[in-house]
C-alpha cells in the first residue's frame, strides 16, 4: 500500500508540479484523464446493456488511448504528443465510438464537444487551426449521417438515458478538472507577475545597499508636494553628508564604509520615523523630506541626527569617530526643487568648512 501511494506521489510530482507551464500540466492531464475516462466509459458501457459492439468499441477506445498516452509520456515531447493524442481522439476514436454507440441518441455528442476544447487548450498556430477545422467537420459529417442515413448508426435501444447521463458525469468532472488546473495555473501565473512587478517596482525606488529610497523617488516625492496647493506646499528639506567619508574608506576599506552607510541610514530611519522620508542622494550624501515642517522643526530633527551619529556605539564599533554635517532649507514661494536642494547644499558647504560636524539652516 505504501509503495503504491509514493508511486502516487512520484508521479503528481512528475507531471503536475508548479514548474511545468500550462500546456505541459494540460497535456499530462489530458494523458491521465483521458485513460480514466475511457475506462469509466467502458464501464458505463458494460453495465448499460449497450450491444457487444458498443461495449467492444469502449473497451478498444480504452486500450487504444492507453497506448497513445503511454507512447506520449514515453518520447516527452509535448508537442508531437498533443499532436496524435488530438488526432487519434477527435479524427478516429470519437467519430468511431459516435456510430458504434448509438449516434445522436447516445451521450458521444459530449465528446465532440470535449475534442474541440482539449484541441483548443493543447495545440497552437496553424496546427490549432486545422485540426479544429478538420474535427469540426468530420464532427458535422457524422451528426449528418446519422440524421440522414440511420442505418449506419447501432442502436443502444432502452439504454440511451444511461448512457447520455453516464456520459455526461464524465465529461463533466473532465472538464470541471480541465477547469480547476487552468485557473490554478491563471492564479499561479498572475500571484509570480504581481509579485515580480512589485519588486521591479521596489528595485527602481529602494536603493540597493541601504534599503532606503534612492534619488529617483526623491525627485518624484518632492515634485508631488510642489504640484499641491500653495498652503499646502510647507515643507524642509536636510541634505548630510558622513564628515570624512573618504578617510573612513581609505583607512578601514569600503566594506566598512559600507557597513556605515548601512548603520547612518537606520538611524536616519529610527530619527525620523513617521515624519518624512529619508532618501539617499549619491555616495556618503543623505536628504531628508519633512513635508509639514517648519524650519526650525525641521533642526531639532536634524540636531537630534548629528547627537545620535556622533555617540552611537554600533558606528564606534565599526570606526573610531565619525561625525555628519547637515544643511537645511525651508520651501518659500515659488522655490523650484532644484532650488531647495541647492539651498541645502550651501549650507551643508558652510557646515563643512566651519569645522564640519554641525548643521547649518
Amino acid at each position: 500500500m505504501a509503495s503504491i501511494q509514493q508511486s502516487i506521489k512520484d508521479y503528481m510530482e512528475k507531471y503536475f508540479n508548479k514548474k511545468l507551464n500550462l500546456q505541459e500540466r494540460l497535456f499530462y492531464l489530458f494523458c491521465f484523464a483521458g485513460v480514466v475516462c475511457s475506462f469509466l466509459a467502458f464501464v458505463a458501457a458494460l453495465f448499460s446493456n449497450l450491444p457487444s459492439i458498443s461495449v467492444w468499441g469502449s473497451f478498444s477506445c480504452f486500450c487504444i488511448m492507453s497506448i497513445l498516452a503511454i507512447y506520449s509520456l514515453k518520447t516527452q515531447d509535448i508537442d508531437r504528443g498533443c499532436l496524435v493524442i488530438n488526432i487519434g481522439l477527435n479524427i478516429f476514436l470519437f467519430p468511431v465510438l459516435f456510430f458504434i454507440s448509438g449516434g445522436v441518441d447516445s451521450g458521444m455528442m459530449f465528446y465532440f464537444l470535449l475534442g474541440i476544447c482539449v484541441i483548443s487548450l493543447t495545440l497552437n498556430g496553424l496546427k490549432r487551426i486545422v485540426i479544429i477545422f478538420v474535427s469540426t467537420l468530420v464532427y458535422s459529417i457524422c451528426i449528418f449521417l446519422a440524421f440522414n442515413y440511420p442505418n449506419l448508426i447501432v442502436s443502444i435501444g432502452e439504454s440511451r438515458a444511461s448512457d447520455t447521463i453516464s456520459n455526461f458525469i464524465i465529461v463533466s468532472l473532465f472538464l470541471c478538472i480541465v477547469m480547476i488546473v487552468v485557473l490554478q495555473e491563471y492564479s499561479h501565473e498572475r500571484d509570480k507577475v504581481y509579485k515580480l512587478n512589485q519588486r521591479l517596482e521596489k528595485q527602481a525606488i529602494i536603493d540597493d545597499l541601504t534599503k532606503l529610497y534612492n534619488r529617483r523617488y526623491l525627485i518624484q516625492y518632492m515634485s508631488d508636494i510642489l504640484k499641491k496647493p500653495l498652503e499646502e506646499r510647507i515643507m524642509s528639506i536636510v541634505l548630510f553628508d558622513i564628515d570624512d567619508f573618504k578617510k573612513i574608506n581609505d583607512k578601514y576599506g569600503h566594506l566598512c564604509g559600507n557597513n556605515v552607510l548601512i548603520r547612518f541610514s537606520e538611524i536616519l530611519i529610527e530619527e525620523v520615523g513617521n515624519d518624512g522620508i529619508v532618501s539617499r542622494y549619491g555616495g556618503e550624501e543623505f536628504i531628508v523630506v519633512m513635508p509639514s515642517f517648519t524650519k526650525s522643526k525641521a533642526v531639532e530633527v536634524a540636531e537630534r541626527i548629528r547627537i545620535h551619529v556622533s555617540s552611537d556605539k554600533k558606528l564606534f564599533d565599526l570606526v573610531d569617530k565619525i561625525t555628519v554635517s547637515g544643511g537645511v532649507e525651508e520651501y518659500v514661494e515659488n522655490m523650484t526643487m532644484e532650488k531647495i536642494v541647492k539651498g541645502a547644499d550651501t549650507k551643508l558647504y558652510i557646515a563643512k568648512n566651519n569645522g564640519k560636524n554641525r548643521i547649518v539652516s
